[in-house]
């Protein structure tokens, strides 16, 4: 976890995804990762993950 310009602490891949999220005409944002631990991390804040090989 690190702290943004916000003084909120967030996981690294988190800040992207909530950019994305927050583009007007964009419907889903999705993480796709191979790694369990990434998986676990979004999530822990709501991101819809699908796995990859």
């Amino acid at each position: 976890m690190q702290k943004g310009a916000s003084g909120l602490s967030r996981a690294l891949i988190e800040r992207p995804w909530r950019a994305a999220s927050e583009v007007t005409g964009i419907d889903r944002v999705v993480v796709a990762t191979d790694d369990e631990r990434i998986k676990v991390a979004a999530e822990a804040f709501g991101a819809e993950v699908i796995m990859t090989p």
